[in-house]
């Protein structure tokens, strides 16, 4: 990626009448920098801090959905949702030499602090709280694509690639599509009630203050899910660093706050841990991209852990039959 120069950066900045002062590469920027061409802290001539951000031209569609979608929900009065800026001829993104670009204001936070976050029961109550502001104010998104995500079919396709190219890991997958299928899961996920979803909701793409959630990041993966995609992604997320945080801590926390919300029907918590295993495959595929060895075979003991410790997890969580 080439590295844009002061003068290059001032031509951007000025599609927001925006005053080139300086890059600020010692601020860390949370969430994924592979969700952008390249990204970086800019300061302007006043001393305001924005986030600038290349977008690939192949994205520039999904990016302009993602910019409706965060203004409408900021306009509903989401927390911690900061639209793009518009340029100064009203476009969510700027064109400049033949590249795209994308800006924000950059959100101060406090750095998470891992792994020991998982045992905070304040931060489980308040990403519990952000999703349901979301949900109350998420319907109807016109900007959303109307189709709906569906896991089996994702899992499907990916152990179809695994038998052809990596028939040692699709052997490993086994077992847990045997408890997927033998439970009736499939069956019954095609009966899940579908949400607006953030997509990639785990802690370490929200900015985080002292006692609050500042800002979410990173909505790339936005759209229809069952309506319990996020807190099983959060779940896994938090599960995966540290499985005991399964039991106590963050996890317990947002659950309990989420089931006092009223906020799922039953069928959907019936099968919660399922679709949190379903879910896996997802994360099991970003190891195997990224050829790291190391997180598919943890990725593998986490899976089995759900699946040996089902009836553990689910007393503790209160979700037996």
């Amino acid at each position: 990626m080439h590295q844009p120069t002061d003068d290059e950066l001032g031509r951007v900045l000025r599609l927001w009448d925006v005053p080139f002062g300086r890059e600020r590469r010692d601020l860390d920027l949370t969430g994924s920098p592979e969700r952008t061409e390249w990204r970086t802290a800019v300061e302007s001539s006043d001393g305001t801090v924005y986030v600038l951000e290349q977008i690939a031209a192949g994205k520039r569609d999904h990016r302009r959905r993602i910019s409706n979608t965060l203004q409408t929900l900021h306009d509903r009065h989401v927390p911690a949702v900061e639209p793009y800026l518009a340029t100064t001829y009203g476009s969510a993104i700027g064109e400049t030499d033949g590249t795209y670009w994308q800006l924000m204001p950059f959100i101060e936070g406090v750095a998470l602090p891992r792994p020991d976050y998982i045992w905070d029961e304040w931060r489980g109550e308040a990403l519990a709280d952000w999703l349901i502001a979301l949900r109350g104010a998420s319907q109807p998104l016109p900007a959303v694509l109307p189709e709906v995500f569906s896991v089996v079919e994702y899992y499907e396709g990916l152990l179809a690639s695994y038998a052809k190219r990596l028939p040692k890991l699709h052997l490993e997958l086994q077992p847990f599509v045997e408890h997927l299928r033998d439970r009736g899961f499939v069956a019954a996920h095609a009966e899940l009630r579908p949400a607006f979803c953030h997509g990639d909701y785990h802690p370490m793409n929200v900015i985080w203050g002292e006692t609050s959630l500042r800002s979410v990041l990173d909505w790339e993966f936005m759209g229809y899910k069952p309506e319990m995609y996020d807190v099983a992604n959060m779940v896994g997320c938090a599960g995966m660093e540290y499985p005991e945080a399964l039991l106590r801590g963050l996890v317990p926390a947002m659950l309990d706050r989420l089931r006092d919300a009223d906020l799922f029907a039953p069928h959907s918590w019936r099968w919660f841990l399922d679709y949190l295993l379903a879910l896996r495959f997802a994360w099991m595929r970003e190891w195997v991209v990224r050829g790291e060895q190391d997180m598919i075979n943890l990725e593998l003991d986490f899976m089995f852990l759900l699946l040996d410790n089902r009836e553990i997890i689910l007393a503790k969580w209160e979700m037996l039959d």
